[in-house]
Order: structure tokens, then sequence, then C-alpha cells
């Protein structure tokens, strides 16, 4: 008699329990029945050039259901200024350029085939500068953008997901370049460039199990419901007879 009870409840608990699973998003990210993103998108801060740090990109948590896109938006706040100097022995009309390629590389799967450079640039035009003659460049500030970067299909990697979310690294870098045309090669230059870059992502999904939508039970779990429900009914009967 007590085995028969203890295997009836056994059962339709087990059963119960699978038409009420429900899954947590990853705590860096804010979740809605279809998407995944993270609200404070993660950023370098204001990083003297050149950049050559790691930040940590939220993943998306493999419980809540089947992974469709992978969405990034990357931008960055570049600034420069400074001032340049005419080390030639005569006056000298020149432009001077700077522009700074911004990376983003490196994280789980296809990211690198993903990852995208950012250009800002800023030039500015000068006219008979005296020999040893002292310049202002600047300053500028740029904001630049690539948009929006989206994987779908084949071009989402495993690596983007995780049962109950975590972290991936990426690599962000930059690369300066400065330069004069005119001035006969004669132009020294004494800038501070900064950076700062910001990455968000979202994730689309299909969802599976959570805390509103009911799963679907596959046939086993119904069999294993209707065992619970044979086995009770039993103790019932026998429990009358008593």
């Amino acid at each position: 008699m007590r085995m028969l009870v203890k295997t009836a409840s056994l059962a339709i608990v087990a059963a119960a329990g699978l038409f009420g699973a429900s899954a947590q998003a990853s705590p860096n990210l804010t979740c809605d029945l279809f998407s995944c993103t993270n609200t404070n998108p993660i950023t370098t801060g204001t990083l003297t050039t050149e950049l050559n740090t790691t930040l940590l990109l939220p993943l998306f948590d493999s419980a809540l259901g089947t992974l469709n896109t992978v969405t990034f938006t990357i931008s960055d706040q570049w600034n420069t200024g400074g001032t340049l100097t005419n080390t030639s022995a005569n006056p000298q009309t020149f432009t001077f350029q700077i522009s700074s390629a911004l990376s983003i590389s490196g994280g789980p799967g296809s990211f690198n085939a993903a990852g995208s450079a950012l250009n800002p640039s800023a030039s500015q035009g000068f006219t008979n500068v005296p020999s040893q003659g002292v310049v202002t460049f600047g300053p500028f500030s740029k904001n630049a953008t690539t948009g929006v970067i989206t994987l779908t299909g084949a071009g989402i990697d495993a690596g983007w997901e995780i049962v109950g979310g975590g972290e991936s690294l990426i690599g962000v870098s930059t690369t300066t370049f400065q330069g004069s045309s005119g001035g006969g090669g004669n132009v020294n230059s004494t800038l501070n460039t900064t950076a700062d870059i910001t990455i968000g992502v979202t994730y689309g999904y299909t969802p599976g199990c959570d805390q509103t939508q009911t799963c679907v039970p596959e046939p086993a779990s119904l069999s294993l419901l209707g065992v619970g429900l044979v086995a009770l009914g039993a103790v019932v009967r026998r429990r009358r007879r008593v």
C-alpha cells in the first residue's frame, strides 16, 4: 500500500514538472518574450589611443529557447586635438590629417567575421605657417557608428549561448594614422587622441518553456502522467474496499 502511494505521487509530480518548467534570463540581459538585450551596453570608457583592451560580452541563456539572431550595435566617441609645428626653414602651407581604425574582434564563434572597423578622422588646412610657427589643430569630436550587424542562421555559432547565461571576452583595439600633405614633410605634431567604444547586443529567439508560456508535453510526458493517474486510481479504489 505505501509503496503504491509513493510511486503514484512521484509519477504525478514528475509529469507536472514537465508542464511548468521555466528559465531565467542572464543577469546582464533584459529579456521579453522574444528578445534579450544588454540595456546597459558594455563600454571601454574614454581611453587615450592606442586602445588594446578587452570587454565582457553577455551570452544568451539557451534555457530560454532557440536562438535565431545576434545583433550588434557598435559605436565610438572619438576626440583629438593639439598643436602642430612647422620645423621647415621657410613658411609652409599644408593640410594635416589624422584617423583611427577602431577594431572589434574575438568573442565566441563567428564574431571575428562580424567584427567591424570604425574609422573616425579629422583634417585641417593651414596657410603660410612661419618657420618654427606653432598652430592649433582642432579640437575635433566625432561620433562614429557601424549601425547594426546581425548574425543569423549558420552565422550563429554555438558559442553565443550557454545554459544559464554567461560572458565572453572580446578584444577592442585602435590603430591611429597621421600625416600632412604639403609642408615639405617638416610638420611635427603634439596631439591627444581618445576613444570610447560602446557595444550593444540583442539576442532574438523563439521562446521555449518560460514563465509566460506552457510547454506542450511530449508523448512520453503524457504516458508518465497517465501511469501516475492509473496508479492513483488504484490506490483510491483499494482504500474504498478497506
